[in-house]
């Protein structure tokens, strides 16, 4: 008897593993290789994993955007509700921050576990996105980047021609190196001050060597050895020493003439 109550509560527990499992099967986007622009309009399509409880079983399911870590899921947006048998909802791409590789779909309706899509990338409005890690990291262990809206979905907005690696933000202005306090400014300026005051000018004109230098007496062969050339005009200039000896020579010369005429005579 004991045997039989064990077997039915076996078939009960696999029975509700077994329902535990069954679950949507997304189909769009899925496996990793999908890459949308924003305002790309888009198909989000899933099937029937082929388990108990069906489609019909599962009734309304909630469709979120999603960004995150693997085990800190952050919701972006809903996407809207839908019976599960539709198998699809249509969504328009919204603008990211950051683009790249960072962003999952959720599906859920309260009776069975969550279902994701594998990270599918949202490029840049010019297109280009960020190349990917390689190796991707291990599942749950994907620490991914938490993302934001930017901007909705526009059906009619612009959607760029070409998709490829690239910088998204080609745009971007680089930040400036905040500038110093006007206290820092202060002393900069001041120790600037001090430094050009101790320092001296190598930019200052020499002093012109070449320049004629101004006349100094220039000795001379004069036979008056009291006598000098002075300043710019060579005005020659004498002493009072010099005229007692000039009349003294003269008064001699005249009387040697006199006693030479009387003894001529």
């Amino acid at each position: 008897m004991k045997s039989s109550y064990s077997f039915v509560a076996l078939v009960t527990f696999l029975l509700s593993v077994s329902t535990t499992n069954a679950n949507i099967f997304p189909t769009n986007p899925d496996g990793g290789a999908a890459i949308f622009t924003p305002n790309q309009k888009v198909s989000i399509e899933w099937k029937d994993d082929g388990k108990a409880p069906n489609l019909k079983a599962l009734g309304v399911v909630l469709v979120e955007f999603m960004t995150g870590a693997d085990l800190e899921q952050v919701p972006l947006e809903p996407i809207g509700k839908v019976t599960a048998t539709v198998g699809k909802i249509a969504w328009v791409v919204p603008e990211v921050d950051p683009p790249g590789k960072f962003y999952f779909l959720r599906f859920s309706n309260g009776k069975v576990d969550d279902v994701y899509t594998t990270r599918f990338t949202i490029t840049g409005k010019n297109g280009k996105y960020p190349a990917e890690t390689i190796p991707p990291p291990a599942v749950g262990k994907n620490l991914g980047k938490v993302g934001k809206i930017v901007a909705k979905g526009d059906p009619n907005g612009p959607v760029p021609k070409e998709v490829g690696v690239g910088n998204p933000n080609p745009n971007e202005t680089p930040k400036q190196p905040a500038l110093p306090a006007d206290d820092t400014l202060k002393d900069d300026t001041l120790k600037d001050a001090k430094t050009a005051k101790k320092t001296p000018n190598n930019d200052a004109k020499a002093p012109d060597n070449s320049a004629k230098a101004p006349d100094n007496p220039t000795p001379t062969n004069n036979i008056f050895p009291s006598a000098f050339v002075s300043g710019n005009n060579n005005t020659i200039t004498t002493s009072s020493a010099f005229s007692i000896n000039y009349n003294i020579d003269i008064i001699g010369v005249l009387t040697f003439i006199s006693l030479l005429s009387s003894m001529i005579i």
